[in-house]
């Protein structure tokens, strides 16, 4: 979300000509994206659960429900499936990172990923691989080089699978993985019938080590970025509207009954560039309002459950 932290009422909206149910419904839409931000950083969060927008992995559950990004958002992974190889000495891990709107351009930042709390170096031919991990204090670890592999995948609505940064799914944890580390047939992953529709998500290939300090799984910490189709930006009426309607993520609201007028009328509102000072002392403009975060369902779920939380 841009720099505002006030929350906005009806009355302040009608001057921009919103009026009656538009007024209301344009108030709950900035108020609401403002709120999703808010609430990452000062709301409490419910017993047992995890914020999958934040730095954290989450275990597997049949309760957990991926979240879904809109703009620029660094988050975890949920764990939907691991494989160990044959002969123990490998394991692969999958995990569910964002669902993908179908009115969105999804794309992974492999420039700022983290293992653990160290930075993420890939490989610039074989782009799935890790060579090094940098420390905070600029300390570069190159142990790790051919012991890590994190590839990168999108998935579309009807499970169309995209390859980012590595091979498909099912040659990576096929019958002749690339490498070796041979899968059980049992678990290995068919060319069909497992396509992860809708959502981003990533395979991680990490080969036992005790030199390389690769014992076992650390958390990944992907920088990733969805904006609306086309555009460089998550709009919030755009935002707004998309997560109404969804039927996987989101509401379920039939588009019917959204008013795509007032969508408009806001997004044409948060697009207006103001102007301000940077922290140089320079003039400088910006959107009014942007969209950058993560909206959690089961965060969501919670608090209907529990209005006073």
């Amino acid at each position: 979300m841009a720099e505002s932290s006030l929350f906005v009422g009806e009355g302040a909206l009608a001057w921009m000509g919103f009026t009656g149910a538009e007024a209301t419904i344009a108030a709950f839409a900035l108020n609401y994206a403002i709120s999703v931000q808010v609430n990452r950083v000062f709301g409490e969060k419910p017993p047992n659960q995890t914020d999958q927008g934040s730095r954290q992995q989450v275990p597997p559950s049949t309760s957990n429900a991926l979240p879904i990004v809109y703009g620029n958002a660094y988050l975890g992974g949920t764990f939907v499936d691991a494989v160990i190889s044959t002969d123990q000495k490998c394991m692969y891990y999958v995990l569910g990172i964002s669902s993908i709107s179908p009115n969105g351009d999804f794309t992974f930042d492999t420039t700022d990923m983290y293992f653990g709390d160290r930075k993420i170096a890939f490989d610039a031919t074989d782009k799935a691989k890790v060579i090094s991990l940098t420390d905070a204090a600029g300390n570069v670890d190159t142990t790790v080089n051919g012991y890590l592999w994190i590839g990168l995948y999108t998935s579309s609505a009807t499970g169309v699978i995209t390859p980012v940064n590595w091979y498909a799914p099912s040659t990576v944890m096929g019958a002749t993985p690339p490498g070796g580390y041979d899968i059980p047939a049992g678990q290995q992953w068919p060319a069909t019938g497992r396509q992860m529709n809708g959502t981003a998500f990533a395979i991680v290939k990490l080969i036992y080590s005790r030199e390389a300090n690769t014992t076992s799984m650390q958390p990944v910490t992907f920088k990733v970025k969805q904006t609306g189709a086309g555009l460089d930006r998550a709009r919030p009426g755009d935002v707004w509207v998309d997560y109404m309607t969804n039927p996987q993520y989101g509401g379920a609201i039939d588009s019917a009954y959204i008013d795509l007028a007032t969508r408009d009328a806001l997004n044409a509102y948060s697009d207006e560039l103001i102007t301000f000072t940077d922290y140089n002392g320079n003039p400088a403009t910006q959107r009014r309002y942007t969209i950058n975060g993560v909206i959690n369902p089961t965060r969501i779920k919670e608090m209907k459950k529990s209005p006073s939380d």
